[in-house]
């Protein structure tokens, strides 16, 4: 029952129901069924455990019963088996280690024993190998950097020996182009302010095997930060996140070479959103954030510039 009240509990904005705003929420983008699914998320003491989905014009709430309400759930779309896959969050300093999936239907618990439990991690699939790609987060107050792979079936740990140091609130995207899985920047200290000493500013890659440093050189290190790749320039998206002092704006493209500004500052929320892109309209979506002191449950779309969708 209070799965429902929760998701009975909306906005009303120009007519159509929108989420409440939040922040900490996961937003994945189902390229089979062309829609943006979103799930959970906080704001003022409210945990969130309802789904929504977008369908490039509106939102619709889905009265559906699945994850418990949870801070910082993250989510991947499996473009493979055609669902949506979620792992973990945070229940008011619990953290969980279930798995999920969403297939525009219900949502089905897949399993409760693989990584163990955290928060602030990050999802990718990789679709040259057909698996969800976990790294890093935090567990018992302890930065991670271990890597994990779910086929659709169970977890399996993978060994490696050199790569990115612990960190969490790091962004992450798959270079379809490179076949590669993207992780950038993060912080590596917990439970304290952001330092330049604390955050990082490094870009790897993933293939399945090792690690490779992509990148040091470029935006100035920060956590909070959006990454997304574009199919249509076959480059990848990075925006905002959280320096020593605040937040910052700036946009930079990563071409698989260098960085290259495309931006110094926009009205976008600068922390705290997610970035999908969105192949039903080849556009780069950022929803959500942290904005003005509070949330966010605006939309905006990347053209060259940052404009907010209405």
């Amino acid at each position: 029952m209070r799965y429902l009240v929760i998701i009975l509990v909306f906005v009303l904005q120009a007519g159509f129901a929108v989420p409440p705003p939040r922040y900490s929420t996961s937003v994945s983008f189902d390229n089979s069924r062309k829609k943006a699914v979103l799930f959970g998320g906080y704001y003022k003491g409210q945990l969130y455990g309802d789904t929504w989905e977008w369908d490039g014009s509106n939102w619709e709430s889905k009265t559906a019963t699945g994850p418990s309400p949870r801070n910082g759930p993250v989510t991947a779309y499996d473009s493979k088996r055609k669902v949506i896959i979620l792992f973990g969050g945070d229940e008011r300093g619990k953290a969980l280690s279930d798995t999920w999936q969403w297939d525009g239907k219900e949502w089905k618990l897949l399993a409760t024993e693989g990584p163990p439990a955290r928060s602030l991690h990050t999802l990718t699939f990789d679709s040259k190998r057909n698996v969800v790609v976990l790294f890093g987060g935090v567990a018992n107050n302890t930065p991670l950097n271990d890597v994990w792979e779910w086929n659709g079936k169970l977890w399996k740990q993978v060994n490696i020996t050199a790569g990115p140091d612990a960190r969490f609130l790091h962004a992450s995207t798959y270079d379809e182009e490179r076949k590669m899985v993207l992780i950038y920047g993060g912080n590596h200290t917990f439970g304290a302010a952001t330092t330049s000493a604390s955050v990082r500013g490094d870009l790897w890659g993933w293939d399945g095997k090792k690690w490779t440093e992509l990148a040091t050189d470029g935006p100035a290190p920060r956590d909070h930060a959006g990454l997304v790749y574009n199919p249509s320039t076959k480059r990848t998206l990075l925006h905002g996140g959280g320096i020593p002092g605040g937040n910052i704006g700036d946009t930079w493209e990563w071409d698989a070479r260098s960085w290259t500004k495309m931006s110094e500052t926009s009205s976008a929320p600068q922390a705290g959103y997610k970035l999908f892109y969105d192949s039903k309209s080849n556009r780069i979506i950022l929803y959500g954030g942290f904005e003005g002191g509070g949330a966010s449950e605006s939309l905006w779309e990347w053209n060259g510039e940052w404009v907010e969708l209405k």
